[in-house]
């Protein structure tokens, strides 16, 4: 009964129901009061007339006029510093006296959240997606009033919008669908921001190299300014994400500094100038970089023994980089004391330093090791939490840089997740937030494409982007806001349900998730595997008999065609017996002992689209009942000529080996990558490192030839065992990094467990 109440009331409150105080807009087709904007008004203002006339014509046929003055009923755009509680703020105020309805802002950017969000309130219009043709609805009314309840409206945080990857018009309209949902920061050129009265920051994102010191400048005669790895110094262009600089160097520091400095003189009306890290680990090991760290305190910092990524390393690295950091905040205080440097709390510098934070410098905290399945405070989350609260000792100066809009084509119902973390983080002391989200476009981007994104997680999305104005409110009735803005009344109940299945099924699978999801798992996991498809047909069938909308049932037909059917099954590689050795399998790479006569032996391989390999190729697999044994002998003309020992990642050949692992320490599979030299790589499916799994390997070369053996322990494997094998040939694409392809078994996929194949082992 309640459920049933509390959908009565979300109908009546889309469809604009009249209380006491109303203010009348249009009435019987006709407009009755027009829009006052004074001559001087600030750009966004003036935008802000524009979508009111717009959305106002659009749902009624009747735009109202825009003029600089009216002496009867009208509305009245303001900005002011009338209302004291949106000092500080792009919040926006209600005040209505006479024939006057007036939304106040104390910025432009007030001004205009406040018309999108009186639109909001007084009609049932909804920007659901940013798709053009079916995003935004509304019903079609010959009458408009605004309610006269005076009113005051201040977001939670100071700071909010989504970083959404990508391009020209698909840029443009996903930034307008940003505004138009109330957000304030968003990622775009200086036009755009200024456009929309959005917080301007200087620099974007990762850019030590890319704008402050790019190498085709300075590596040429100043290669010291970059990292020293391995006897030299690397040229950042020879790798995909570029490198750190050596920040040790006190050259590279002064002209860091001369260059910001030139920067800042050139965009002299920006307050915040980004100072971010690459996006990687490559790191200058230079003598002094490699120095211990002494603190004031007398506390020794000393990372030469640490192992790389552990949270001590981190730690030290950390304070090694924001030592360096201090000296840009030191020059920019002096001499530029308005302005601010704001940089990323991230990849090795995730860990507060053990230096003080400089009050002009702003930290943007990218948890992107945590589980965004649960929330920030959880048990699973207990490092990211206890990173933040420790960051928050040292500064308040924090903005929360999420990752919950970064969905792969599977609904990630991170919306619940995002609303409980504002609002702790909120009582906390935060009041800045973004968040990485998916664009609503074609393009293919990380395997993903954006309107298939959408198609099956806007309502989540949506609701997303609600939760940093207000997080207090209740998720569940922001989320049936759209449901029935979109789906109509009917409808909406099944919607629900359809989402609410959704969300079980994700919750259902014990994988942790992150922004680099994989759809095909999560489909098969949270959506076929606990059977959620059967319940989501029945609904969908049902609610697309019910809805009225026209878009919101394109919509629905979008969901219908996105799911399960645009993954179909793929087959995978032929079941293998492999047997017992008879024998004492030596631990050498040659393959020449007598156990090695019966092993199972594979000579045919297939590239990524199924056509075979013409180098000379052979693997086998055997057990010795403690141990399975992969095994490959690989044959390539002047192969010796193509190896480099200087280097300490593969450049021409591999063996990778992949073995199915199903409990919660190694999940899906392990991996192992061997090349002729004995360099390995190996980790979990989602590339994290498991010294507690014991693999052993070994690998031999010759001027044509190369053999490798790599043992895995059958105790640590499932009884459901998969497994796959490829023969990386392929030159790497940047230096640093291991071959991305080559052939293997045939209709195996690299890293898609499904495809490997199954095996048992024999007596």
């Amino acid at each position: 009964m309640k459920k049933k109440m509390l959908w009565m009331f979300l109908v009546l409150l889309t469809a604009g129901v009249c209380h006491a105080g109303q203010f009348k807009v249009v009435s019987d087709g006709k407009a009755v009061c027009p829009i006052v904007v004074a001559d001087d008004a600030n750009h966004v203002v003036r935008l802000a007339a524009e979508e009111l006339k717009k959305w106002i014509g659009e749902i009624t046929d009747a735009p109202l006029e825009i003029v600089g003055n009216a002496d009867g009923a009208c509305i009245e755009l303001v900005v002011s510093e009338e209302v004291p509680e949106l000092k500080g703020n792009d919040g926006y105020a209600i005040r209505t006296s006479g024939e006057r309805f007036r939304i106040i802002g104390s910025c432009p950017k007030g001004v205009l959240n406040g018309v999108y969000k009186v639109l909001y309130r007084n009609t049932d219009i909804i920007w659901a997606r940013p798709e053009p043709e079916i995003g935004t609805v509304f019903s079609k009314k010959v009458d408009i009033v605004f309610k006269e309840d005076n009113m005051v409206d201040v977001p939670v945080y100071k700071q909010r919008g989504h970083q959404m990857v990508c391009g020209g018009k698909d840029l443009e309209i996903n930034n307008l669908w940003q505004v138009r949902n109330g957000s304030n920061w968003i990622s775009a050129g200086d036009k755009e921001v200024e456009r929309f009265g959005c917080i301007r920051e200087f620099g974007g994102g990762h850019n030590l190299c890319r704008v402050f010191l790019p190498e085709k400048m300075y590596y040429k005669d100043h290669a010291d300014f970059y990292p020293f790895i391995d006897g030299k110094r690397i040229n950042p262009l020879d790798y995909k994400y570029r490198t750190q600089l050596c920040f040790t160097n006190p050259e590279m520091t002064k002209e860091f500094i001369r260059r910001l400095d030139d920067i800042v003189q050139k965009h002299i009306d920006y307050t915040v100038f980004r100072v971010i890290i690459e996006d990687n680990y490559i790191l200058c090991c230079c003598p002094k970089c490699m120095e211990p760290i002494t603190l004031p305190n007398g506390e020794v910092l000393d990372g030469r023994n640490l192992a790389v990524e552990s949270q001590e390393w981190k730690v030290w690295r950390s304070t090694q980089f924001f030592l360096w950091l201090n000296q840009l905040a030191a020059y920019m205080k002096e001499k530029y004391p308005d302005k601010r440097l704001l940089t990323l709390a991230y990849f090795f510098t995730e860990f507060a330093p053990k230096t003080e934070i400089p009050d002009n410098v702003d930290i943007s905290f990218a948890p992107i090791y945590r589980d965004s399945k649960h929330y920030i405070d959880a048990p699973k989350n207990k490092v990211v939490m206890d990173t933040i609260d420790e960051w928050l000792s040292k500064t308040k100066n924090i903005t929360l840089r999420e990752y919950y809009g970064e969905s792969s084509e599977f609904p990630r119902p991170t919306d619940r997740v995002a609303f409980h973390d504002y609002a702790l983080l909120a009582k906390r002391g935060m009041t800045k937030t973004y968040s990485t989200m998916f664009f609503d476009a074609d393009k293919i981007y990380a395997k993903r494409t954006g309107t298939k994104v959408w198609d099956v997680g806007a309502p989540f999305l949506w609701t997303l982007a609600q939760a940093s104005w207000n997080p207090y409110r209740n998720v569940e009735e922001v989320r049936r806001e759209f449901y029935v803005r979109v789906f109509g009344a009917a409808a909406a109940p099944e919607v629900e349900a359809i989402y609410a299945a959704f969300e079980r099924g994700w919750y259902s699978s014990p994988a942790r998730s992150g922004w680099n999801d994989d759809k095909k798992k999560l489909w098969k996991n949270c959506y076929l595997k606990p059977g959620i498809d059967i319940e989501v047909n029945e609904r969908l069938e049902k609610a697309l008999a019910l809805v009225g909308n026209p878009k919101g049932k394109a919509m629905l037909e979008r969901l219908k065609a996105s799911l399960v059917n645009e993954f179909p099954p793929v087959p995978a590689a032929a079941p293998m017996v492999i047997p017992k050795a008879k024998s004492t399998v030596p631990f050498e790479p040659d393959g020449m002992a007598a156990a090695w006569k019966d092993a199972f032996t594979m000579t045919e391989f297939f590239d990524e689209t199924g056509q075979p390999t013409t180098y000379p190729t052979v693997m086998k697999f055997i057990h010795d009942g403690e141990n399975l044994y992969a095994l490959l002998h690989a044959e390539r003309k002047n192969l010796y000529k193509m190896l480099d020992p200087k280097t300490t990642y593969c450049q021409a050949e591999a063996f990778n080996v992949f073995v199915q692992m199903d409990d919660e320490r190694f999940p899906d599979y392990f991996h192992v990558i061997v090349d002729p030299l004995g360099r390995i790589f190996a980790s979990a499916s989602e590339n994290r490192p498991v010294p507690e799994f014991k693999f052993r390997y070994k690998s031999s070369y010759e001027r044509d030839r190369w053999d490798c053996i790599v043992a895995f322990p059958l105790s640590q494997l499932p009884k459901t065992k998969r497994i796959a094998a490829f023969r990386r040939l392929i030159k790497s694409e940047e230096a640093g990094k291991w071959p991305s392809n080559g052939p293997g078994f045939k209709n195996a996929v690299l890293h898609e467990l499904d495809t490997y194949a199954p095996f048992t082992l024999g007596n």
